[in-house]
């Protein structure tokens, strides 16, 4: 069974194998318009929930979110509009945007089939222009966390993550930014004996599923890249991280050699010591980070000026303790002043 041509798929998804079509990734996404007023997804058995958590968010013809929990297995999900729609039209009937979201880092969402529950056709959705896909990875900084003994600290999401926050603000400037998002709580960069780092994960996926094979059908332009807290918190030497950290850089610009224009590493924001003023911030291997991503960005602009650039993002004083649930996770207020952030960062250089 095929989903409709028309629907569009955001991060990773396996799309041809034998368990299509399942994301095992926050924030991925797919997306679709219709002049329907009721949408039926069936739901495949590799649909797993996490506690109940904010697994699924979707939006039906407004900008209103439905926060949705999954139960494992093959279920029947109705969607029928969220608010009131508005905008184009479709042989004079007022189409209308459906976005679902996988939101929980801990779930797995598998899609089998859309339809309109009164046949109407699923069609492709608005894009604005130009298109601007962009690739988030790292740990729970970047999906997002809620730890479990804080209650729903972010109720959305990775929804509600600055990935999120920073692909939306564009989408509002009328660009089609695209999100995919490899991001997991609790991962290190450096692989170890008992665990794989994001410096293999990124290619072999979790649990060998949604790896490299499964990557967005859009290539990224831009990718960021915020990991080490947990490197740093695990007692990682400082010269192993930077010696895998541009290692990784290096295979990361190699692997998408027609699409890519920058890598921007962002620096981890650090852990508040307790009780200390909000001001105290350790760092997560700076200066050190700093210097080598200024040091390898040199080096690829003098061995190809046109190549693809490198960034660090220095974050001192973006977030304080009170941005964090305690003390290193941003809460809401945390995300979205990351967002806000970055887009600053991208619009200093011209990027928007």
């Amino acid at each position: 069974m095929a989903l409709p041509s028309n629907v569009q798929f955001q991060g990773r998804w396996d799309l041809e194998g034998d368990d299509r079509y399942a994301t095992h990734w926050c924030g991925s996404s797919l997306s679709f318009q219709t002049t329907s007023r009721s949408v039926t997804l069936q739901l495949g058995s590799l649909t797993v929930s996490r506690k109940n958590y904010h697994n699924v968010l979707w939006r039906f013809g407004s900008q209103s979110v439905i926060r949705t929990s999954l139960v494992k297995g093959k279920r029947a999900m109705v969607l029928t509009p969220s608010g009131a729609g508005a905008g184009s039209t479709h042989g004079g009937e007022v189409l209308l945007d459906v976005i679902v979201m996988l939101c929980d880092w801990g779930a797995i969402l598998q899609i089998l089939d859309i339809t309109a529950t009164d046949g109407r056709p699923i069609l492709p959705p608005a894009v604005g222009s130009p298109v601007r896909p962009m690739l988030f990875i790292g740990d729970s900084l970047v999906s997002g966390f809620s730890p479990p003994f804080r209650g729903l600290v972010l109720p959305h999401g990775s929804f509600q993550a600055f990935g999120s926050v920073v692909v939306r603000t564009l989408r509002a400037r009328g660009k089609d930014a695209r999100l995919e998002m490899v991001a997991y709580p609790g991962l290190q960069l450096i692989s170890t004996e008992h665990d794989k780092g994001m410096e293999d994960i990124f290619w072999d996926g979790m649990d060998g599923v949604s790896g490299w094979e499964q990557r967005s059908k859009d290539p990224p332009e831009d990718i960021f890249i915020c990991i080490g807290a947990n490197d740093r918190g695990w007692g990682v030497e400082k010269d192993e991280f930077l010696r895998t950290y541009k290692a990784f850089l290096v295979r990361l610009r190699d692997s998408y050699p027609n699409t890519l224009k920058r890598i921007h590493v962002i620096s981890p924001f650090g852990l508040f010591k307790y009780p200390s003023e909000p001001e105290d911030r350790v760092a997560v291997f700076e200066p050190d980070v700093q210097h080598m991503v200024e040091t390898l960005a040199e080096s690829w602009r003098q061995s190809n000026p046109e190549g693809v650039e490198l960034f660090h993002i220095a974050t001192d004083g973006w977030i304080d303790k009170s941005h964090t649930c305690d003390g290193l996770h941003p809460n809401t207020e945390g995300h979205d002043k990351i967002g806000a952030r970055l887009i600053e960062c991208l619009d200093a250089r011209g990027l928007v």
